[in-house]
């Protein structure tokens, strides 16, 4: 049987690729999902001459910070991202 067990949604600029979500099913995190998902990514930048990877993480994430960090992602110390809630819907 097959089943969908991560993804990534990919944006492309003229010279990065955004990341906005990656997703793992609970059950198969720390399995290497994620890694085999973001080395494609990779690979697929390096084959379209892309110069860098934008991804955005939750501060209180830190297994995501903590596996990018190893995988020589660095922290922006250019970019602050902000949010505005419009409704409550949904919230508790």
């Amino acid at each position: 049987r097959e089943e969908v067990v991560g993804y990534m949604t990919i944006y492309r600029s003229e010279n990065y690729y955004y990341l906005p979500y990656a997703v793992t099913r609970k059950g198969w995190r720390r399995r290497g999902v994620a890694g085999t998902l973001l080395d494609a990514v990779e690979k697929l930048a390096k084959e379209e001459k892309v110069e860098y990877i934008l991804m955005s993480v939750y501060l209180y994430n830190r297994s995501v910070r903590t596996f990018l960090k190893e995988r020589g992602y660095v922290s922006s110390k250019k970019l602050i991202q902000y949010s505005k809630i419009i409704t409550n819907k949904g919230r508790k």
